[in-house]
């Protein structure tokens, strides 16, 4: 008699897939979080298939990250994530 596992379950796997942290905002807005803990404020952009992060850390210069570390950041009980107009990142990036 074999005890081998006739298939495998990955542990992290859900039924739905992963969550699209962008998948309800509009092609106007993008994601802004804050850490009441530290005070820190940030952005996310999707732009076709680029995700961007725009950090006050590094006067909100882009850089490139992937999905899934938006959604784990969001994910993050102290953050606090909302949609804001592209016209607020702007103005922090000194566009406007």
């Amino acid at each position: 008699m074999s005890v081998e596992p006739t298939t495998a379950v990955r542990i992290d796997a859900t039924p739905d897939g992963p969550t699209d942290p962008f998948a309800g905002l509009r092609d106007d807005q993008v994601l802004r979080c804050e850490d009441p803990a530290t005070g820190w404020q940030w952005f996310y952009e999707r732009r076709g298939s680029e995700i961007l992060k725009y950090h006050e850390r590094t006067g909100y210069a882009a850089e490139p990250t992937a999905l899934a570390a938006v959604a784990e950041t969001i994910d993050y009980e102290p953050v606090v994530a909302y949609s804001v107009s592209r016209t607020y990142l702007g103005v922090y990036r000194d566009e406007l």
